[in-house]
């Protein structure tokens, strides 16, 4: 791919660490479990809850000062003891953070090591195709010289067959490297 002939391993390999898609859905599930710690840490806090109602009462339908009702309350909640439980689940949602890192760590491995051997299968392949240029051009300048000295007589028809075929496999041969 032309894109990438000017670049260098580290690049294509940081290009390949940033802009994959599952390194996102990994940090998205890590940020998840963080959130689950933290959620599991204020468990044990006390939560207040405010509700206030207002409407109109009586026995008729009449919307007057006399038929309102204004109630409010104030509750406070507190969880003193659950058995562990919160303590137990903030340290599983822990653990699964760690394992979501450590997820995250291997990826990073394997994304590193599938640049390299792309990295590196592509130099072959360039190596491959530059290779069998060459061979394409001498088996072509073999073939022209071996024609003229076959128009002249000077080279039995079996030598220009086999000249023209080492050609022509030289072709074959370049087409499939560059593929």
């Amino acid at each position: 791919n032309p894109m990438f002939t000017d670049h260098n391993l580290e690049y294509l390999t940081a290009h390949a660490l940033k802009h994959r898609n599952e390194f996102t859905r990994l940090q998205g599930a890590i940020n998840a479990a963080y959130h689950s710690i933290g959620m599991h840490k204020s468990a044990v806090l006390p939560t207040v809850s405010a509700v206030v109602d207002y409407g109109f009462q009586g026995e008729r339908y009449r919307f007057t000062k006399e038929d309102d009702y204004l109630m409010g309350s104030l509750l406070l909640s507190w969880n003193l003891f659950c058995g562990g439980q919160d303590a137990a689940k903030k340290k599983q949602a822990s653990y699964e953070k760690k394992r979501l890192q450590s997820q995250k760590q291997e990826l990073k491995n394997q994304v590193r090591m599938q640049v390299k051997e792309a990295y590196y299968d592509l130099e072959v392949a360039r190596k491959t195709i530059t290779s069998s240029e060459a061979t394409q051009v001498r088996q072509q300048q073999a073939f022209e010289i071996v024609s003229k000295k076959y128009e002249q007589g000077m080279v039995p028809q079996i030598e220009y067959i086999k000249a023209q075929n080492d050609y022509t496999n030289a072709e074959i041969s370049q087409i499939i490297a560059i593929y």
